[in-house]
């Protein structure tokens, strides 16, 4: 992957995922491609891409240290996002009453994922993003195969992901391609599920 690959995937982000994902929609391109760039760079993590005459259509984003990632995101939202929020770097869908609420509510919501995991899940996929005009091509299956024979050669035996449940086509792609729901949670930006993945020959 090159590093111009990161402006692409925060671009497929903002076209794939602002349905569903509140924050993605809300908080633009700059703040989605630093998220990105947190992962890109993470030796632990993964980032996979699917190109089709040059063009990133789709994408995947998985971490071996969630806990690590997540320290990261909480030191944007409370630290960086308001100091680049006020220089202009980073924009915001909305009023800056919804901007605090948003990054409160984030903090309390991590608490309660939290429940969910223990210390037994090492690895998560965090999100797959497929443009639309690509759906249905088996992409998102690839990915998730790469991202299977990531974690195997790490001698990682299992994941978890999170899904919001309204997302219907992706709660049945993960069921399909063999994920468990653990437990669902209900968040103030909506009702995430936990789901579980079991992988074979990672010993």
């Amino acid at each position: 992957m090159l590093k111009s690959d990161i402006f692409y995937i925060a671009d497929l982000r903002l076209k794939t995922r602002s349905e569903y994902d509140t924050f993605i929609s809300k908080f633009g391109r700059e703040f989605s491609k630093d998220f990105v760039k947190n992962i890109f760079y993470a030796e632990k993590d993964a980032c996979f891409i699917i190109e089709e005459n040059g063009e990133v259509c789709a994408y995947l984003l998985g971490t071996t240290n969630y806990n690590k990632l997540n320290i990261k995101m909480l030191i944007n939202f409370v630290l960086l996002f308001p100091l680049k929020f006020v220089v202009g770097k980073y924009r915001f869908n909305g009023n800056c009453k919804e901007l605090f609420s948003m990054i409160k509510h984030y903090c309390q919501d991590i608490d309660k994922r939290r429940v969910a995991r223990t210390k037994e899940y090492r690895a998560e996929l965090i999100e797959i993003g497929v443009s639309s005009s690509k759906v249905r091509k088996g992409y998102g299956t690839i990915l998730l195969e790469a991202f299977n024979g990531f974690l195997v050669k790490n001698r990682i035996d299992k994941f978890i992901l999170s899904a919001y449940k309204k997302d219907k086509s992706a709660m049945l792609f993960y069921k399909k391609n063999g994920g468990v729901e653990l437990c669902s949670n209900e968040t103030k930006l909506g009702e995430i599920s936990t789901i579980v993945f079991l992988l074979k020959n990672s010993s």
